[in-house]
C-alpha cells in the first residue's frame, strides 16, 4: 500500500442490533470498534491507519514493525546452528561448536529485534546485539541473567575458535553449559515470537 492510495480497512465491531449479512452499517449501529487495520497489508510492512467513525471519534491504529515474518526464519536457522553446535561438542570439534553456538545466539537476538521497532543499522552490529541482550536481561529483567555473560563468553572465544589465537578453547563441559544457556535464549525468542503472533490481531488502538 502506498502513501495517499485509497485504503480498505477492517475492524472488530460489537453491534447494537442484529445486522443481516450484506446490510449497510452506520456508526450508530455499533457498540464498540477496535482492532482497526488495513486489509490485505503485506505482513512484512509497517503501517498506520486512521478512521473517523460517527459516534466513536477518531481511531488511530499502527504497527511500526516490519520484516516480522523473517523472525521465524531467524529462529529456524538459530535452531539449526544450535543443533550443529551440540553435535560438534559431542564429536570433539570445539572450534566449530563455539562458532555455531554464538551464531545461534545472535540469530535469536535478531529475531527478537524484528518483533519490535529496532534500527536496521543496529541489527547487524555484534556489539549492538550484545549491548541490547545485556539491557534486555540484566538491566530490565526480561530473561535469565546468565544469557548475556554466556553469549559474551562465546564471542570472546571466536578468535581461538577461528584462528587458534587468544588462548586455548574451554573443554566440552563448559561449552555444554554455555550452549544450555543459548538453548534457553533461543526458546525464549521462540516464545516471544509466538506471543507476538497472538497479539498481532490486537494492535495498539487509540480512540478520541
Amino acid at each position: 500500500m502506498l502513501l495517499n492510495d485509497k485504503a480498505t480497512l477492517t475492524a472488530t465491531c460489537t453491534a447494537r442490533r442484529d445486522i443481516a449479512c450484506g446490510e449497510a452499517v452506520a456508526g450508530e449501529d455499533l457498540e464498540a470498534v477496535s482492532d482497526l487495520r488495513p486489509f490485505g497489508i503485506d505482513p512484512a510492512a509497517g503501517w498506520m491507519a486512521f478512521a473517523s467513525i460517527p459516534g466513536h471519534g477518531l481511531i488511530v491504529s499502527f504497527d511500526f514493525r516490519y520484516d516480522k515474518p523473517r523472525a521465524s526464519e531467524h529462529l529456524a536457522l538459530a535452531r539449526d546452528y544450535l543443533a550443529t553446535a551440540l553435535d560438534a561438542v559431542a564429536a570433539g570439534r570445539l572450534g566449530p561448536a563455539v562458532e555455531a553456538g554464538f551464531t545461534a545466539a545472535e540469530l535469536a537476538v535478531k529475531a527478537m529485534h524484528l518483533l519490535q521497532v529496532f534500527p536496521v543499522n543496529k541489527r547487524s552490529a555484534h556489539k549492538a546485539r550484545l549491548t541490547w541482550l545485556n539491557w534486555y536481561t540484566i538491566r530490565d529483567g526480561n530473561g535469565s541473567p546468565t544469557w548475556f555473560p554466556s553469549v559474551r563468553r562465546l564471542e570472546s572465544l571466536r578468535s581461538a575458535a577461528r584462528y587458534s589465537e587468544g588462548g586455548p578453547l574451554p573443554g566440552p563441559a563448559e561449552l555444554e553449559a554455555l550452549l544450555d544457556h543459548v538453548q534457553e535464549l533461543v526458546d525464549h525468542a521462540g516464545e516471544r515470537a509466538a506471543e507476538r503472533a497472538q497479539e498481532d490481531r490486537n494492535v495498539v488502538n487509540r480512540t478520541g
